[in-house]
């Protein structure tokens, strides 16, 4: 009934576990996309060509532009559950048939940090989930939510159309508020957008420049023209008069 065991720094122990916690911590955090796709039946804004290439490109699908059955597909970045391995777009800023096996891409939303409070007032409705987190997925699969308030005790979430700042009330109880945000992964298509934009309006500038020097030059030259003549003028004019 013998048994053996090896004596351990318990410093080292503990340094090796928080080294764990914190590389999961941030592999959690690296692994969070600037898109999402949305829950059957849930719409949300048509994304452009461009953001579904990008999607297809990180999903590692085909991208595919619909060209047949557009006002029967979601519109902007869908999935076909009967073609998985594809991303497609729909140019239709309508679309339809949100349901079946069809499934919008949509840009995934930020929170900003939970703080304790309630925002009483207009809302779309309360439902039952288990998390915070949930909740706001929730509020994510839906356009129209601007923000949620949430409370653990009870397992209740509230999706509301609007920001809760307006309405803001500190809170009796465990409620908690929290605004949906763009993620800023997301809007690094717009300013990469914007900053073509700039350059191509810096580059249009430049060369009207080089279209105007040669107006200028020639301006400059009947001004230093004119300068030049001035003194034979007065001249011509003194002439004139001793005659």
């Amino acid at each position: 009934d013998a048994v053996v065991a090896n004596k351990v720094d318990c410093q080292t122990t503990t340094t090796t576990t928080t080294t764990t916690t914190t590389t999961t911590t941030t592999t959690a955090a690296s692994s969070a996309k600037w898109y999402h796709l949305a829950a059957l039946g849930a719409r949300c804004q048509c994304l452009s060509a461009a953001e579904c290439q990008q999607i297809a490109q990180e999903e590692g699908k085909v991208y595919l532009v619909l060209d047949h059955s557009k006002d029967s597909r979601p519109c902007g970045c869908f999935h076909d559950g009967g073609l998985p391995t594809n991303v497609f777009y729909n140019d239709d800023l309508t679309g339809g048939n949100y349901e079946g096996i069809y499934q919008q891409y949509c840009h995934a939303s930020c929170y900003s940090t939970a703080i304790s409070g309630k925002s009483p007032g207009s809302s779309l409705g309360s439902q039952s989930v288990a998390t915070l987190a949930k909740c706001q997925e929730e509020c994510t699969a839906n356009e129209a939510c601007r923000a949620v308030v949430y409370r653990a005790s009870r397992s209740l979430c509230w999706l509301l159309d609007r920001t809760y700042n307006g309405m803001y009330q500190k809170a009796g109880d465990d409620a908690v508020v929290a605004n949906k945000e763009d993620c800023g992964a997301t809007s690094m298509l717009s300013m990469k957008s914007t900053l073509n934009s700039t350059q191509a309006w810096l580059q249009g500038q430049q060369q009207h420049s080089w279209r105007r020097q040669p107006v200028m030059r020639k301006a400059k030259a009947r001004v230093e023209g004119q300068m030049r003549r001035k003194p034979l003028m007065g001249k011509a004019e003194a002439l004139t008069t001793s005659i």
